[in-house]
């Protein structure tokens, strides 16, 4: 799963997870090469969160159900300033902060 073309990019999902374990699907219409563990800047229902990827799927991999006309966008990978923002907990492990809406690039 690995070796997508870059074409391919924006027919994958994309599942992210957050502060608590918390878990959620995310497109990604603007193409980014995006790993397993890294950090990213998603659309969340007041501005935008920062969660890590846990898994990469196609639309028929998804193991649960989801409304894909509701699917929200990875905005963009994580910055260095973007993850600076985030609280340090426990052994130096990250966890995911809410971040404020910002007009112009993440």
């Amino acid at each position: 799963m690995n070796s997508y073309m870059q074409n391919d990019l924006a027919s994958l999902f994309y599942e992210v997870e957050f502060k608590g374990r918390k878990q959620s699907y995310y497109n990604n219409p603007k193409n980014y090469t995006l790993k397993i563990g890294e950090p990213v800047i998603v659309e969340a229902e007041r501005g935008v969160d920062l969660g890590y990827i846990r898994r990469i799927f196609e639309k028929n991999e998804i193991p649960v159900r989801v409304d894909f006309q509701r699917i929200r966008k990875v905005l963009a990978p994580a910055s260095r300033e973007d993850l600076k923002k985030l609280p340090i907990i426990e052994k130096g492990a990250r966890c995911s902060a809410h971040l404020p809406r910002t007009s112009g690039k993440t």
